[in-house]
């Protein structure tokens, strides 16, 4: 089995539909598509949503790295000021987010999410310190 795993977005098919639950809609209709590349305590793979707004919130162990491809975004934490998003724009979202995700022109977006123990987020080694290991 391969360690490398690889797609082209120009080429995508299939991908999984979907909606926002009610309790999470604010506004729209928003339809959403999802490409997995993996689906275990690392996900990565391509996500896609038409104009709308949905409550945003990841646990606490989940992190989120993710690049707007295309479209534009605004999220607003609760509490905070809307940001906005698009094209070339890297995010990170850590455990706990909670706010509004408001797609203003279609959306897609390469993410990667990874569940983190909380026992682990204490230790000394960070990214910063492997930096020097990395490609």
């Amino acid at each position: 089995m391969t360690k490398l795993l690889s797609f082209n977005i120009k080429t995508l098919q299939g991908g999984v539909e979907g909606r926002p639950s009610p309790d999470r809609l604010i506004e729209g209709d928003p339809v959403t598509t999802t490409w997995l590349m993996e689906d275990q305590a690392a996900q990565a793979g391509i996500w896609a949503a038409t104009e709308g707004a949905q409550r945003m919130e990841r646990g606490d162990t989940t992190w989120e790295l993710f690049t707007i491809l295309d479209g534009e975004v605004e999220i607003a934490e609760d509490g905070g000021a809307p940001q906005r998003f698009g094209p070339g724009d890297t995010v990170i979202v850590k455990p706990g987010f909670q706010g509004i995700w408001r797609t203003l022109h279609p959306v897609k977006k390469s993410f990667v999410t990874l569940e983190i123990p909380s026992s682990s987020l204490g230790r000394s080694n960070s990214l910063k310190d492997d930096a020097a290991d990395r490609v």
